[in-house]
């Protein structure tokens, strides 16, 4: 499959960058492509620039507000001034953008995908005619293979943004890495390409495969240190747990200056403080450090500057959403550090599945996702000669089951099978199966996108990590001989033993007996006996408000989809109060923080009101 992964368009319109040429301006009578597909063939071409400094108007879209950010001081400090430029994200209300549109006679507004419909009907308000803005207004949707590496995550608002970019008259999808035309978005199929070819990239790569991720991180950092000490190191891997890690296993990192870029979110700081307290959230634009994190906001469209700079990708194949596509995220990833002296090579950390995924398993699951799809299909087509109201219904009970991934429900309350998502998932299934399978995939896939393999190094653990892996089994056997004892004594009459026992585990380890009072033995088998995992959940029941207490015990004490009498639901916060130390909270502020659904049946006659859990939330509703 390979082979048809990487298989070029033929249908494609080819512009030839003449030799030494660096910019898209460098190109003789460079005309930027309008209503295409367009590969600009390389990361750092001046493919925004040329929009952000052309004439007329524009609105460039991108997947991550560190994008705008980025871009905004970026262009400040090639004499553009940001002031010229409107960033139009988080609670920029509509009087601001007016007062833009009003001051500048030219336009430039940078925008996240989330937000696009958003600013459409903001500028829609302000001209008050709901097609001048498709007139008036030039869209690129930037980094465009990102609809389809975020859509499992970000489906929805990436299909409203394919809904409204195609009403412009003028619009382009750009990208220096584009998906193959196997997995393009449905609502993009038939749209013409255009692709410039630059003399070519001649990339390399130092192959690093290993059975410990982290500890072949570490063993990289030393001996690149070693080497040079002069080097700056950046380190992309699209996972927050994977950064703590590093810091947890190798505390002196902490003492060397670092930056870690990643979704600044109440999570990601919860998570890095529960390693230190010391660990900050930066932004691709901050100064480099001599050991640089970043997760995937950076991978695309960043711009990084670090003459010293050497990039190194991780990829832990047993977490999905750290594998990345070497035909379009790593040579994005490999652009970031526009003006580094190695930027012609990388170094490639990752393990692989050998034993347990093969071409017989990647070939069976395409099948029955294949059958899975097309019994969804033909289910609903029937569903949808229903009435609205009762197709609604059926949504409503249907959405939350395992069997409805790929659907689609429609502003029209129509059904439908999401085959974009489907296709995503096809190319992620290709890629933990067949290019993670070994060393040897990895390598000829590399090959096949045009990444020369300079060196494959093979790290296996030594004995730190067994020392490690023993420090947590001692962690563990620690809690669950403190719940036997624990369950000794409520259970006998006499237990000096168990009480003994309970003293010297205690003695040895202070934190255990507030943990375990905090969490429950079942919480902390649910986390592994993962210490730092333990850490962020004890950090958060101490931020956690009363009624956010309350509702996690009382979601315990539930069984969803089942409706409860308000007189229930009432004995039951009172039975978790008593129990819990905690105050009351009225029935209303509780159901805020669960999907729910009320309801006022007559049960003996009488009108009884009730309620319906569905799920909880994450956050309550306000």
């Amino acid at each position: 499959m390979a082979k048809d992964i990487n298989k070029e368009n033929d249908n494609e319109e080819i512009i030839i960058a003449p030799e030494g040429a660096k910019y898209l301006s460098d190109i003789p009578n460079f005309k930027f492509p309008v209503n295409c597909l367009f590969n600009k063939g390389k990361t750092g071409c001046g493919g925004t620039e040329s929009v952000l400094r052309g004439e007329g108007n524009a609105i460039i879209t991108v997947p991550y507000v560190f994008l705008i950010k980025n871009k905004l001081n970026g262009n400040s400090v090639h004499g553009d001034g940001s002031n010229h430029i409107l960033g139009f994200y988080g609670e920029i209300s509509e009087q601001e953008v007016k007062n833009y549109i009003s001051t500048h006679e030219v336009k430039k507004i940078i925008v996240t995908y989330n937000s696009l419909p958003k600013l459409v009907k903001c500028i829609q308000s302000i001209d008050n005619e709901d097609n001048k803005v498709f007139e008036d207004y030039f869209l690129l949707v930037d980094e465009w293979h990102c609809l389809v590496n975020s859509y499992n995550y970000r489906g929805k608002a990436i299909r409203e943004l394919l809904n409204v970019a195609p009403k412009f008259k003028r619009v382009t999808y750009m990208t220096a890495t584009p998906i193959h035309p196997v997995f393009i978005p449905s609502e993009l199929r038939g749209v013409k390409s255009v692709k410039v070819e630059w003399k070519k990239n001649n990339l390399s790569t130092t192959l690093v495969v290993t059975d410990n991720v982290i500890e072949a991180i570490h063993k990289l950092i030393c001996k690149l240190f070693e080497k040079d000490s002069s080097f700056n190191l950046h380190l992309f891997m699209n996972s927050v747990k994977m950064i703590c890690d590093c810091f947890e296993n190798y505390p002196e990192y902490i003492t060397i200056p670092h930056n870690i870029v990643c979704a600044n979110n109440s999570k990601n700081i919860e998570e890095l403080k529960s390693i230190n307290e010391t660990l900050e959230i930066t932004t691709p634009s901050a100064k480099p450090q001599k050991i640089n994190f970043y997760t995937s906001t950076a991978f695309e469209g960043c711009d990084i500057f670090d003459e010293n700079g050497i990039t190194i990708i991780v990829t832990d194949s047993y977490k999905e959403h750290t594998i990345l596509d070497a035909n379009t995220t790593i040579y994005q990833v490999c652009g970031r550090i526009r003006n580094s002296k190695y930027n012609k090579h990388f170094f490639f950390i990752f393990n692989s599945k050998t034993e347990e995924l093969n071409k017989q398993f990647f070939d069976e699951q395409i099948k029955a996702t294949r059958q899975e799809i097309k019994e969804n299909r033909a289910f609903y087509k029937d569903l949808n000669q229903l009435e609205e109201k009762h197709r609604k219904k059926i949504y409503n009970l249907i959405q939350n089951t395992s069997k409805t991934k790929y659907l689609l429900f429609d502003n029209e309350s129509k059904f439908s099978v999401d085959s974009n998502l489907y296709h995503i998932d096809i190319l992620r299934l290709y890629l933990a199966t067949q290019v993670f399978a070994n060393a040897g995939t990895v390598k000829r896939y590399c090959e096949l996108c045009d990444i020369k393999i300079h060196q494959v190094i093979t790290s296996t653990s030594n004995e730190t990590t067994v020392n490690k892996k023993q420090k947590k089994n001692k962690w563990k056997d620690l809690f669950e001989n403190y719940h036997k004892y624990k369950q000794e004594i409520q259970s006998t009459f006499f237990a000096l033993h168990a009480e003994e026992q309970l003293k010297q585990i205690t003695q040895a380890e202070p934190q255990i007996a507030k943990i375990y009072d905090t969490l429950g033995f079942e919480k902390i088998k649910e986390l592994d006996f993962c210490k730092s995992d333990i850490n962020i959940e004890m950090k958060k029941q101490e931020a956690l408000p009363n009624s956010s207490k309350l509702a996690d015990i009382f979601a315990t004490m539930i069984e969803y989809d089942k409706v409860y009498m308000n007189k229930e639901i009432t004995q039951k916060i009172e039975d978790i109060c008593n129990k819990y130390d905690l105050r009351k909270i009225p029935i209303t502020h509780l159901i805020k923080y669960f999907h729910h659904e009320t309801s006022q049946p007559k049960i003996d006659g009488t009108t009884t009101k009730c309620v319906r859990f569905i799920r909880k939330r994450e956050l309550p509703l306000d």
